[in-house]
């Protein structure tokens, strides 16, 4: 019920596979788009569930589809994308306390 974040939905999608998950905060922010959404149940619905199973094991296009989508969603998350902009905020964060430090020992 509360993965804050989805890593494990991440890793599917990353190995190029569609993916039916519990409608919970950390994988909605994963499975929010098009045609991922749809395989979203809520949690505890276990009809849910296994209707979205059933759809993808009877339709392979669908599952192409939401594997090579996700593939490419999963790059969003990548280490070598999320760490420079990571780097970028511990930048401005220390410029911004030496320009204060600077700004108050001036005074």
């Amino acid at each position: 019920y509360g993965e804050s974040f989805g890593i494990v939905v991440a890793e599917a999608m990353a190995s190029g596979r569609p993916v039916v998950a519990a409608a919970n905060a950390g994988y909605r922010t994963l499975l929010s788009s098009g045609e991922a959404a749809q395989f979203l149940a809520p949690p505890g619905d276990w009809s849910a569930l296994a209707k979205a199973l059933r759809r993808l094991v009877l339709d392979e296009d669908l599952r192409r589809r939401l594997g090579a989508w996700g593939r490419e969603e999963a790059l969003r998350y990548d280490c070598s994308t999320v760490a420079p902009r990571f780097a970028a905020i511990y930048r401005d964060a220390l410029a911004a306390r030496a320009a204060k430090c600077a700004s108050v020992a001036k005074a």
